[in-house]
């Protein structure tokens, strides 16, 4: 199936999500597309201060999730904070041209990178009178990120 095409049915299937698990098999059945192995949907917000008042849904590894969130780095992370300065969708090793990379933000990219997330895309999420947000889609550690699953992702990315 044309990639077109895919981001076109995946983009239906997430318009018509009823729950939480609908979404979640969307967004596998697009990183399944594209060939990556995880995917985040989410606010950028603190759920530890915050709980229950965003969403967000993943299939990273729980141990970095525990460690992201433990760190409180939902507001803070530079992926995150790179998004909040475009509305496109953009490669992580772009993030530099975004945002100026502090040491700690370094340290947070080699701990995922440890964690076995490797390169990634973001589509930001700008929605008024809401939180800031993104969905992300990442490759195992060694494999890379390419343009045209930026195009697909930025085709689903805010129906989801």
């Amino acid at each position: 199936m044309p990639m077109l095409d895919a981001a076109q049915k995946i983009a239906v299937q997430l318009m018509r999500v009823e729950n939480a698990s609908q979404l979640d098999d969307a967004l596998q059945e697009a990183s399944d597309r594209i060939g990556c192995r995880f995917f985040a949907l989410s606010h950028h917000i603190d759920f530890l201060t915050s709980p229950g008042t965003g969403l967000r849904i993943h299939n990273y590894p729980e141990e970095w999730a525990d460690w992201f969130d433990s760190r409180r780095l939902g507001t803070s992370d530079p992926v995150h904070r790179a998004s909040q300065r475009t509305a496109a969708g953009f490669i992580w090793r772009d993030v530099p041209k975004l945002i100026k990379l502090r040491a700690a933000d370094r340290a947070v990219l080699a701990k995922a990178r440890r964690h076995g997330i490797g390169e990634g895309l973001t589509i930001p999420a700008h929605i008024p009178g809401d939180a800031h947000g993104s969905c992300s889609f990442a490759w195992a550690s060694g494999q890379a990120a390419n343009d045209d699953a930026l195009t697909f992702a930025q085709s689903i990315g805010s129906f989801a």
